[in-house]
């Protein structure tokens, strides 16, 4: 053999080895990827299911009874007697309007993370979303009357409410 040809040869069996490092090395970031992403998907996951068990704890935390109080004598005012009641949260107590406004408020956030697929959707469809649903129906007699001031009021829980409807009927 010539020095050309053995020359030639070991270029050629160090290229076969280089390339089977590079597929090699290839296959094990490709794996790490799948790991690394399985894993975000997984903490991600986890992270929804904790703000729904965020959200539960504050809506059924003893210091949040005031603002749930305050929120449904108003809301489940009987039709004809809505117009008093307004009259009667208009003139009443400051911190009895900004109670109600922050158990509506809470709702109104709720349904940001809900849209934004922040929750986990199977445990706020169980456990979170009931409940702003059924605060929505009570009080649209009041929540219109505020989004007539401001119009964008409460527009996620508005939103959250109308995909929820549209998904029932399709």
């Amino acid at each position: 053999m010539t020095a050309e040809w053995l020359s030639a040869a070991a270029t050629a069996g160090s290229f076969v080895v280089t390339f089977g490092a590079l597929l090699f090395a290839r296959q094990q970031i490709t794996a790490a990827r799948e790991n690394n992403d399985a894993q975000i998907a997984d903490t991600d996951a986890r992270e929804r299911r904790q703000r729904v068990d965020q959200y539960l704890a504050r809506l059924n935390h003893v210091e949040f009874l005031p603002l749930v109080a305050a929120a449904s004598d108003l809301l489940n005012t009987e039709p004809l007697e809505r117009a008093e009641a307004l009259r009667a949260w208009l003139a009443g107590e400051s911190v009895d309007r900004l109670r109600t406004l922050a158990f509506l408020n809470f709702f109104e956030e709720v349904a940001g993370q809900y849209n934004a697929e922040m929750l986990d959707a199977g445990a706020a469809n169980r456990e979170l979303v009931p409940t702003a649903v059924h605060y929505w129906e009570i009080g649209g007699w009041f929540i219109g009357r505020l989004k007539a001031e401001q119009p964008r009021a409460f527009d996620e829980w508005e939103t959250m409410v109308n995909a929820l409807r549209l998904a029932e009927l399709g």
